[in-house]
């Protein structure tokens, strides 16, 4: 039984510190790591060790493994719900971080204070030592990622504002420049720019839906997508799926081209054409760190592994280089 207690507590722990490492270096699987050992860990490792230790010791320490087995597992859920996600983990960690201090290192060194602990209570102090570690260590790296998406969604929805005013401003362009009796090139032109950025959106929401398994329908003040509801998530691994191995990417390229088609054809202005090329560019360029390499427009704008807020927020901006050549043609045209 102790061998298969000293296995297991290093084979689970090592689970967990590898999902850990994951984590920091944004690999996938590192959530299935980090649940997979973390819930071993408080689910089976720690009710064998403690209760096979319990039947060495007797009944008078019964309190002492009741404390031990209640604190570590508080911890490890609100871990658990911490890395993933889940509603309540701001209060679950502001529960169960004290608890080791104020709880469980009291009991033990009342029920040790005259005897030394045995080797199997050492082990089992130290594996919760280590996980300990372990779980402090990952939450940095989710802090740090926390900050990261706190910036990345406020300038998403900065994006979000400026382009609430433009589209505005736009509409009134468009009454003014459009014949009530027909529906003239420029009307056309805008229906396009509407079609456009409503796919966009509509990306925007399967892409959430995709990464998350939730669907985000809230809107905010300028009648956007409520980004902050989903701004948590990290879903690197998913989102590279859903833009490259779905060809998501490639199709709002192919949009592009053809919108950018359509922009040009109207504009009789050089300079106008030019901002228009620039906004709207979707030619490869060359590598920061291979200038001899190539990268696609694809994978300029949306790398592989970002974080789902950045996705988000590119999405944003290639719908805001969208209206934005909408209204420099529409002022080159009063």
């Amino acid at each position: 039984m102790k061998k298969f207690i000293y296995i297991s507590g290093v084979l689970l722990v090592n689970i967990f510190i590898a999902g850990s490492i994951f984590k920091l270096l944004h690999l996938p699987g590192a959530a299935i790591l980090m649940i997979t050992g973390l819930a071993l860990f408080a689910l089976v490792f720690l009710p064998i060790a403690l209760y096979s230790n319990f039947k060495q010791t007797g009944k008078k320490q019964v309190a002492f493994y009741t404390v031990a087995y209640l604190s570590m597992l508080l911890v490890f859920t609100s871990v658990l719900f911490k890395v993933m996600h889940w509603e309540g983990s701001g209060m679950l960690m502001l529960v169960s971080i004290p608890i080791p201090f104020i709880l469980f290192l009291p009991v033990f060194l009342y029920f040790n204070r005259k005897h030394e602990s045995n080797q199997s209570l050492n082990f089992i102090g130290v594996m919760m030592l280590l996980v300990y570690v372990a779980v402090f260590s990952s939450l940095l790296s989710l802090s740090v990622s926390r900050d990261i998406l706190v910036s990345l969604t406020t300038g998403a929805q900065e994006t979000e504002q400026s382009q609430f005013a433009l589209r505005q401003k736009i509409e009134h362009d468009v009454v003014e420049l459009t014949s009530n009796d027909s529906l003239n090139e420029v009307g056309k032109l805008h229906k396009k720019t509407k079609e456009l950025c409503s796919q966009i959106d509509q990306m925007k929401t399967e892409l959430i839906a995709f990464a998350t398994g939730q669907r985000v329908d809230d809107k905010n003040l300028y009648g956007e997508l409520d980004l902050w509801a989903v701004n948590s998530k990290d879903e690197y691994y998913k989102t590279s799926v859903y833009m490259h191995n779905n060809g998501n990417a490639t199709r709002l390229k192919a949009m592009l081209i053809e919108y950018r088609t359509s922009i040009l054809d109207l504009s009789e202005n050089e300079d106008v054409a030019v901002q228009i090329n620039s906004l709207l560019d979707t030619r490869d360029v060359a590598s920061v760190v291979d200038p001899g390499e190539r990268i696609n427009w694809e994978e300029k704008m949306f790398p592989q592994g970002a974080f789902l807020m950045t996705v988000l927020g590119a999405l944003n901006s290639v719908e805001n280089a969208v209206l934005l050549s909408e209204n420099i043609l529409l002022e080159s045209m009063h």
